[in-house]
């Protein structure tokens, strides 16, 4: 079945995996064994997660304010992401909707790449909640682009410009019929997807994440029962960072080397101590020094 942005709009649409979900329930209620008729059925619980910390547990227990309830019928999808350096090291892990789109896991998913800067005036347009630089994710040889920002970068473009060219495609049918969407005009519900395979996710350019889908069920009465909730972070690795060591209080922003001012190289500054300890008030350099935006040791 072939559905259009247009058409994911309607809620009258049916996908093929809701339509398989629904065929499969009803061979389920009209089996001929005892066992799978609903009056002998006893709801399992999936496995359970400990969350992550205490406001979360608070979101839970808390019903959010203006929110809809999720659908009887609803799909979640798990969805898990691994370090681009170590990719078998997994990063972070979410159970979204599969009447969400693409965009609300982008934007709930966290890489400090996604904030990192190559200059003090460079302006940054991703927040923690929404975060609209050039990315796209790459499932079932299709690029889904995020183009919400003006600015948004079609990374895809040049890939399938360069599949295209002479008789590569032909060479190699893995280029063959690779296609270019629109990330938001997406949701989960309409992908072919496979359970434990490999997709990528990339975003700022060459920051490469193997993604992969570790489940696939519908909802039941011991999820969280409010859109709102969804896309919900169900693991996330230890992230260690150095503090300032200035002041040893605020996590570090900036790291400098050759820096003779701080006694060591490299030194890690937070952003209230790297101004006034480098530049006079006029803002003219002590010394000079090389700076550089302070990552993650784990990106």
């Amino acid at each position: 079945m072939r559905v259009t942005k247009e058409d994911t709009q309607s809620p009258n649409i049916i996908s093929d995996l809701e339509m398989q979900f629904r065929k499969v329930a009803e061979m389920l209620d009209n089996s001929t064994l005892a066992s799978l008729r609903e009056i002998n059925r006893r709801m399992i619980p999936h496995k359970q997660r400990l969350e992550l910390n205490f406001l979360t547990n608070r979101i839970r227990d808390s019903k959010p304010l203006d929110s809809e309830k999720v659908a009887k019928d609803e799909v979640i999808l798990g969805v898990c992401f691994f370090n681009p350096r170590t990719p078998t090291s997994k990063m972070e892990e979410y159970l979204v909707l599969g009447s969400q789109p693409l965009t609300a896991l982008r934007d709930a998913f966290y890489c400090i790449t996604d904030f990192l800067i190559t200059s003090r005036d460079q302006e940054q347009i991703n927040t923690k909640e929404r975060k609209v630089s050039s990315s796209y994710f790459y499932i079932e040889k299709a690029f889904y682009n995020d183009m919400r920002s003006p600015t948004a970068t079609d990374y895809s473009r040049v890939i399938i410009e360069w599949a295209n060219e002479g008789d590569r495609a032909e060479r190699c049918p893995r280029l063959q019929g690779l296609q270019s969407r629109l990330m938001d005009g997406a949701r989960f519900i309409d992908l072919s997807i496979r359970l434990r395979y490999p997709y990528v996710f990339v975003h700022q350019g060459n920051c490469e994440h193997i993604m992969m889908f570790t489940e696939l069920r519908l909802v039941n009465p011991s999820d969280d029962q409010y859109v709102e909730q969804y896309p919900k972070q169900i693991f996330r690795t230890r992230q260690m960072r150095h503090k300032c060591r200035m002041c040893a209080s605020y996590p570090a922003q900036y790291v400098t080397k050759n820096d003779f001012h701080s006694g060591m190289t490299p030194c890690y500054f937070c952003e209230k101590c790297y101004k006034p300890f480098h530049f006079d008030e006029d803002e003219n350099i002590l010394l000079e020094h090389e700076v550089y935006p302070y990552a993650s040791a784990n990106l």
